[in-house]
């Protein structure tokens, strides 16, 4: 779960669900929008140049 518009208001109008999410990643907070964009950056950064065909997740420990 990556705090978005697209979930902005789920925290307030399904607490229940909320938490449901929060229990299910281990690092125990949503993602953030900057989560996601410092991966891309990384990713097209001469950092990871090197780096070929694999998939990154970027999901908080959620799929280990």
């Amino acid at each position: 779960v990556v705090e978005s518009g697209m979930n902005e208001n789920t925290a307030e109008s399904s607490p229940e669900l909320w938490d449901f999410f929060l229990k299910t990643i281990p690092l125990g907070r949503t993602g953030r929008p900057g989560d996601i964009s410092s991966t891309a950056l990384f990713l097209v950064s001469n950092e990871a140049s090197w780096i070929t065909g694999k998939i990154i997740e970027v999901d908080g420990g959620h799929v280990l």
